[in-house]
């Protein structure tokens, strides 16, 4: 993209066990159940999330999809 200026999204990814092991769970592959919901879930942020960030910026965004999510 030749520019550091661009928005990136980032899926969680929940929290290790073993807290000494955070690097292996962080750069480790998805567990067979996660990998069957990340179609869904990047289908999902696809459609809300580019309205979202246009309307009221990233921050805004975040903070309203995440107050969505909570509450269901």
């Amino acid at each position: 993209m030749g520019s550091s200026e661009f928005m990136r999204v980032r899926i969680g990814i929940g929290k290790p066990v073993n807290k000494s092991r955070i690097e292996g769970y962080v750069l480790d592959g998805f567990e067979q159940k996660e990998a069957a919901e990340l179609p869904q879930i990047i289908s999902i942020g696809s459609r809300t999330l580019p309205p979202r960030l246009f309307l009221s910026g990233m921050q805004q965004a975040m903070a309203n999809h995440h107050a969505k999510n909570i509450s269901n």
